[in-house]
């Protein structure tokens, strides 16, 4: 999306791609493209990327969906320059997927960075993908952890902002291997649906 040559075709095989998910019941399309080697991107780039998700955005609203962008850590640790150059379509949601996303060290910075935040993210966040971590690394389920995802939900809530929220595993070589797929996802939804209780009352609201 940020390189000339490129963007065009992208932006087909999305549309292609939301065509066929709407189909099967979507309303958000999530799209990302960090620059290789985690390099930062240049204005042009950026300039580049703002045309082409404003025109994305525009695309998907004619088809009744809703363009999502997920941010990465390389892209939030650089003065949040992409989210500066969003263009009119100012594509809504924050990939905040862990502490290490926003480069914050420990437990509860991670939340608490994100509550300070959170009036400027109010109109953005449509969709939340959560995972967790237990010492800087990456967690066989989401549950407890590194990151105190009550204090990111009660947060929200208090803006009146309920996200899609969905569930990641990203596995490395530290995490346990304890647990089936089946059981890992079936507790990971069990935590889940206890600590994003509120989003599912009217308006979310407790």
């Amino acid at each position: 999306m940020h390189e000339p040559a490129k963007a065009e075709q992208s932006i087909r095989q999305i549309l292609g791609l939301a065509k066929q998910a709407k189909a099967a019941g979507a309303r958000i399309v999530v799209t990302n493209r960090p620059s290789p080697g985690r390099m930062a991107k240049t204005d042009e780039q950026l300039k580049t990327q703002a045309a082409s998700l404003d025109r994305l955005g525009r695309e998907l609203r004619s088809m009744g969906l809703v363009l999502a962008y997920h941010n990465h850590d390389i892209e939030l640790q650089n003065a949040h320059a992409s989210s500066s150059y969003d263009g009119g379509h100012r594509p809504p949601a924050f990939g905040l997927v862990s502490r290490r996303a926003l480069g914050l060290p420990g437990r509860g910075q991670f939340a608490s960075g994100l509550v300070r935040r959170r009036e400027a993210l109010r109109p953005r966040v449509v969709e939340l993908h959560v995972r967790q971590s237990k010492d800087n690394v990456w967690s066989e389920t989401f549950g407890d952890g590194d990151i105190d995802y009550r204090v990111l939900a009660n947060a929200l809530l208090e803006i009146g902002v309920v996200p899609h929220v969905v569930l990641e595993q990203g596995p490395e070589a530290k995490t346990p291997q304890t647990m089936s797929v089946a059981d890992i996802h079936r507790r990971s939804g069990q935590y889940a649906r206890e600590v994003f209780a509120g989003f599912a009352k009217p308006h979310g609201k407790p």
